[in-house]
């Protein structure tokens, strides 16, 4: 079944308008006609299955069905802190995080970053191209949530939002705990808080951060900065990873042992 997204303002609980780029994709691609089944989602929850009423010369009429009420989002809230790499990188980066689960993306401008932002109008185009990879990914993949797309910002910046419920885990090629360890501890340290801590779930209520550097690493001073706020440095195996599959590989790993791609 084919699925587009429609932002809430654009349908209620009865029928959705599908117009713009998404319906010229419906009607000139896809060549759907009245009759004939789909799936909408807004993008932040909702989605639901329909069937195509109308079609005008700019948009389709799908009445809505039902809503869909599979759980497809993961119960583990994530954001990938991500060195920004060069070229085509970034996309391809988005796209896969957003496959994975992701919750948020953060693009992060390092010390040894390639790419450099003059303004904020290059930052805000940039952020919004990488929106709507974000979105398109979410719509090929069945989500009902798209992942927010943060504004390139530098590590200061990014180091601010981080409150005591989150957990920031740092992958460096200098050294730090094996994950499976650090697994172990992490949920041997909960558990011994208290016993209804071992009761909930082996994460907090907070987000996840995995800070990723660009192709050429972090140096040590991003790394200790990130450490003071509690940052925890871990490794990824023996092997060096590109930038583009590091954070990719702790995201996997992550939602095998506290999401939903485990169970």
């Amino acid at each position: 079944m084919e699925r587009f997204y429609v932002p809430a303002g654009e349908f209620d609980h009865q029928e959705a308008k599908i117009c713009g780029e998404a319906f010229k994709h419906l009607s000139k691609v896809l060549r759907l006609q009245p009759g004939d089944e789909v799936e909408i989602f807004d993008g932040a929850g909702k989605g639901f299955k329909g069937e195509i009423r109308e079609i005008t010369p700019n948009e389709a009429i799908v009445a809505l069905i039902a809503a869909v009420e599979q759980q497809r989002e993961s119960p583990l809230r994530t954001c990938l802190v991500q060195g920004i790499p060069k070229g085509e990188k970034m996309e391809w980066v988005v796209q896969k995080a957003t496959e994975l689960g992701v919750s948020e993306l953060i693009p992060l401008e390092m010390s040894r970053s390639i790419v450099k932002f003059d303004n904020d109008k290059k930052r805000k185009e940039r952020q919004e191209r990488w929106q709507k990879v974000a979105a398109e990914a979410a719509r090929q993949c069945g989500r009902l949530i798209i992942p927010k797309i943060h504004m390139p910002q530098s590590l200061k910046t990014f180091l601010t939002r981080l409150g005591d419920e989150d957990l920031l885990l740092i992958p460096w090629e200098e050294g730090g705990a094996a994950l499976g360890d650090f697994f172990e501890a992490y949920e041997a340290r909960r558990a011994s808080i208290t016993e209804a801590a071992a009761k909930e779930s082996s994460r907090s209520a907070g987000c996840l951060y995995l800070m990723i550097g660009p192709e050429g690493g972090m140096d040590a001073s991003e790394v200790e900065h990130a450490k003071a706020r509690g940052g925890v440095n871990v490794t990824l195996g023996p092997r060096i990873l590109r930038t583009e599959t590091a954070g990719l590989m702790l995201l996997s790993v992550i939602q095998y042992q506290w999401g939903d791609t485990g169970r």
